[in-house]
């Protein structure tokens, strides 16, 4: 049998690291915990009563309530820390009981740092339990560290706990494409034009034709949008279209009449309606055809035809939303400042469809010029064309950022942007691949003591690039999603870099050996 002793020869990895790799490590568990835990950085006085001192703070600290969901999520954030710190301890030769020790108080000075910290964030909740369950965490990554001593003695045990880890990491990959899709849309949302339903999010201008189809368009398509001929009328195959012109024949049968609310400014058949917070528009009812064609192809192409009569409107206001409030919606177009802001329910970004919300700069910074906008949506892209097909705006919905959202607490009062999405997406590929790395140079170099090979450069390029567009493949087979080059970009360099490391610095040709 092939064994790794990976804890008592001195010749393997552990010893063979330097002290700076582990400092390393820790400090970017550190990090990582400090940045998921005290993001957005908005710090203020608000949650505190009376006068600013230590008192008042720790009194702060002690009222906080922890969710049973916290409380695992903060186990889970802090068994890393743990790990990495018990691996950094034990190999000084620490007792085992003074290693422990030193995890628990390490862990629980973090965290009661933090927690304290928190108390000047309104968006996070600090509480005492939480304290007590970060040093739960780090003592479960100490002990899972213990643990994984025997474990991984084996190297056909470290194998197959690495290989149990991959088929879980590349199951939930696929699982989370779903999460770009609109098949959540509420059927019973109502379509608001200039408002909200509450009547508390009014936009002033005026609106054109708003029309809107079920799929994608093609670039003709797209391109004869912006054309100056191009006819007010609706758009062939469009489930919604109001383009408030006397005509209305080639209408969708069943889409509902809208409604004036309050104070109408002007006829709706007028080839506009003219908005302000005292007049807007509702559906009589929900348009449940249209939402249901798009919960169906999960796609969407919307035009709008908007002019506004103030470049600096707040609340988003309102241009066009289907949505039943001020927090529930399927999307909405709106305007904060003079820039463009959409918002789109998907299980990524929530029923208020603000984490993430996409926003477009200076689309309304001139009153009264008319803006034509393409919006459409191609899971997991929107892009928003404003008067012309060159001027276009990319935003990718990605999943990765499930995995994470739990502990960012993303909302919308910290909207993600492109750069975070990369961010989620560098993080989530390292911890599909980086396993991968090590998983490779553990069969190879098992395959080059058996059979001598010496070719092991072809061979650890053909298994990367095996792997990474085998997870890519099933993606895109069962998530439903496009082929994404960049996925395979960084899939091959984060799992070449890892093979890179691991043969190099843990696992040394000498330290195989077979021993019966």
């Amino acid at each position: 049998m092939q064994s790794l002793n990976i804890i008592r020869n001195p010749a393997f990895h552990f010893d063979n690291l330097t002290d700076r790799w582990f400092r390393i490590a820790i400090l970017g568990v550190m990090f990582l915990i400090i940045q998921l835990t005290l993001s957005p950085y908005d710090f203020q006085t608000t949650r505190i009563d009376g006068a600013l001192s230590i008192r008042s703070v720790w009194q702060t600290f002690l009222e906080g309530e922890s969710h049973p969901m916290d409380m695992r999520d903060n186990v889970i954030l802090y068994i890393p820390f743990g790990f990495s710190l018990a691996i950094w301890i034990l190999r000084r030769r620490q007792h085992t009981l003074y290693a422990a020790i030193y995890v628990i108080a390490a862990s629980f000075l973090l965290s009661l740092t933090i927690e304290l910290t928190q108390v000047f964030l309104p968006s996070r909740f600090p509480s005492p339990v939480d304290v007590l369950m970060n040093s739960l965490g780090a003592f479960t990554g100490f002990w899972l560290f213990l643990s994984s001593r025997f474990l991984i003695s084996s190297v056909y045990a470290l194998i197959t706990g690495l290989s149990i880890y991959i088929i879980l990491a590349f199951s939930t990959a696929v699982a989370l494409q779903s999460f770009a899709r609109l098949d959540d849309w509420n059927k019973e949302y109502h379509l608001i034009i200039g408002n909200e339903l509450t009547g508390n999010r009014p936009w002033q201008g005026v609106v054109f034709d708003i029309q809107m189809a079920d799929r994608i368009f093609s670039p003709s398509e797209s391109q004869n949008v912006f054309r100056e001929d191009y006819p007010e009328r609706p758009i062939d195959q469009a489930v919604l279209a109001y383009t408030f012109t006397q005509d209305q024949t080639a209408s969708p049968k069943d889409q509902p009449e809208l409604i004036w609310q309050r104070t109408p400014l002007s006829p709706i058949n007028d080839g506009k309606v003219v908005l302000d917070k005292d007049s807007w528009l509702i559906s009589e009812v929900p348009p449940v055809s249209a939402i249901q064609h798009i919960r169906e192809t999960s796609e969407f192409s919307l035009i709008a035809t908007v002019a506004s009569a103030e470049p600096m409107q707040s609340g988003p206001a309102r241009i066009v939303s289907l949505s039943n409030g001020t927090s529930e919606r399927n999307f909405t177009i709106g305007q904060q400042d003079d820039d463009l802001i959409i918002r789109l329910r998907t299980p990524i970004s929530g029923v208020n469809g603000a984490a993430p919300e996409m926003t477009v700069p200076d689309v309304f910074a001139i009153p009264d010029q008319k803006r034509r906008l393409l919006i459409t949506y191609n899971r997991p892209t929107i892009t928003v064309y404003v008067d012309t097909i060159k001027n276009a705006y990319s935003f990718r919905l990605r999943p990765e950022p499930m995995f994470f959202q739990r502990f960012l607490g993303v909302d919308a009062a910290s909207p993600v942007n492109n750069e975070s999405m990369d961010i989620f997406r560098l993080l989530y590929h390292c911890l599909i691949f980086i396993p991968v790395g090590l998983w490779l140079v553990l069969w190879l170099r098992i395959l080059r003591s058996y059979k001598g090979r010496k070719q092991d450069i072809k061979l650890f390029i053909a298994a990367i690039t095996a792997s990474v567009l085998a997870l890519e493949s099933f993606v895109v087979f069962i998530g439903g999603s496009m082929f994404d080059f960049g996925n395979v970009t960084i899939g091959v360099i984060i799992t070449a870099s890892a093979v890179w490391f691991f043969s190099r610095r843990l696992m040394p040709a000498s330290s195989l050996s077979m021993t019966g």
